[in-house]
């Protein structure tokens, strides 16, 4: 899993800077990301959830001529002033003021459902709409990609070009005249 950050170049809100920096608790949010794109797959449809550190996130499946190919996150605001116990007492233990942390968790945005579920429906419809008008779309590997492709991911292992050429549903030769092109070299007898 990839993550791309569009727009504001950072990694969250200041309140999510503040708990994965002091706290060192980055790789929660990666395990957590990993698991509700998951469940967004396979319920396929847009999740709303409360993240460990209390901030509500929604995250939209994308979809391309049927095919899953991201997700679209949006959040890291709050929908409850309460910081959750957890985070209190980790900060806590790590000798932070708790009040250092409420201000920074309360100065998030704050939305109650009904703007939550405006948001939802918003999301949606602008990666339909981003989808739909062709602005993303899934590139194709060309031959030559394929190759260097699979080569890259069984470099470990002896390589034939029948092998190549068998896995990736191409003849011999095919594969011998690409390899070739992209070395730079004329066109001999294998």
């Amino acid at each position: 899993m990839e993550e791309m950050i569009i727009g504001l170049q950072n990694p969250g809100s200041a309140y999510c800077r503040l708990i994965q920096g002091k706290l060192r608790l980055r790789y929660r949010c990666c395990r957590q990301d990993k698991l509700v794109c998951t469940r967004c797959e396979q319920q396929r449809k847009t999740v709303v959830y409360n993240c460990y550190a209390g901030l509500t996130e929604i995250v939209t499946p994308i979809k391309i001529d049927g095919k899953l190919i991201s997700y679209g996150f949006a959040g890291q605001f709050i929908t409850d002033y309460r910081l959750p116990q957890e985070i209190t007492q980790l900060w806590k233990n790590a000798g932070f003021d708790v009040k250092d942390l409420q201000d920074v968790y309360r100065a998030s945005p704050f939305f109650e459902k009904t703007a939550l579920d405006n948001m939802c429906n918003l999301s949606s419809m602008m990666l339909d709409f981003i989808v739909t008008r062709k602005y993303v779309s899934i590139r194709r590997l060309g031959v030559t990609e394929q190759i260097m492709h699979y080569i890259d991911e069984h470099i470990a292992e002896p390589l034939k070009l029948d092998d190549v050429a068998s896995a990736l549903k191409y003849s011999r030769s095919t594969i011998s005249h690409m390899i070739k092109r992209k070395l730079g070299r004329k066109q001999e007898q294998d």
